[in-house]
């Protein structure tokens, strides 16, 4: 298994992800097990409480609480916090897609629904050997979803991939109706907002100086001073999105 992934991006620009080693992500793991076990200890409780007079009905439910929160829990909070459990989070590792972009919600449930198979023949056996011998460190759920866990890089910003399939970006009301952007341009303005805290600083500037500028310039997007343009930029593709129902 390597430890380093390359992928080229549709802007030409080569970015690199290091791999998450397995100890790393089995403490992640570890930690998020923690938690679910806290869960389900107080889904037993109070079904014990509440359902004393019916222990049958007490243990189905407590049982359903416990089976929703294991693949809840992951699934939700990868969709949700751009590949992230608190687990992850406390390890500095990240859920992503294969070519770079964040996961989406169908790869968040798709990839831990397939946890049994990993799980087999117990012990995580099948999903270890899978990690161990994939060259993107991928367990079963990570192929079929396609996926892979990535350390968190460090970058020189504070800046975090686009929200695009949640809430309204703050910068939308300084927006027109862009009548003349392009599905292929918001697509390649997706892709920037996507990949732009990975980039290196001296891409990010050029991809804002060769991508951004122009396209502001043509539909007349405004600048402020004191506003990064990758803020304009993540409220144009939102904007786009929501007046032609892409989110």
């Amino acid at each position: 298994m390597t430890q380093e992934h390359l992928i080229l991006s549709p802007e030409k620009t080569l970015l690199s992800f290091r791999l998450a080693p397995i100890t790393r992500r089995m403490w992640a793991q570890l930690l998020d097990l923690m938690i679910l076990t806290g869960i389900s200890s107080l889904a037993t409780t109070l079904s014990l409480l509440f359902f004393s007079a019916l222990p049958e009905f007490a243990f189905a439910f407590s049982s359903f609480v416990t089976a929703f929160a294991f693949f809840g829990y992951f699934a939700i909070s990868e969709a949700k916090f751009q590949g992230q459990t608190l687990g992850k989070k406390a390890l500095n590792v990240r859920v992503i897609s294969v070519d770079g972009t964040p996961i989406t919600v169908r790869q968040a449930w798709l990839r831990n629904l397939l946890r049994i198979a990993d799980l087999l023949p117990g012990a995580y056996v099948v999903g270890v050997t899978s990690i161990l011998a994939n060259p993107r460190a991928q367990r079963l759920g990570d192929m079929v979803a396609g996926t892979m866990v990535v350390v968190e890089p460090k970058v020189s910003t504070n800046f975090a991939a686009a929200p695009h399939r949640y809430g309204m970006h703050h910068f939308e009301q300084y927006l027109a109706e862009l009548p003349n952007m392009t599905l292929e341009e918001y697509i390649a303005m997706k892709r920037l907002c996507d990949r732009f805290p990975y980039l290196p600083a001296e891409e990010q500037a050029r991809s804002i100086q060769d991508l951004w500028v122009p396209f502001a310039e043509r539909h007349q997007v405004p600048a402020f001073a004191n506003v990064h343009p990758i803020l304009m930029m993540e409220a144009v593709v939102m904007r786009f999105s929501r007046i032609h129902h892409l989110v």
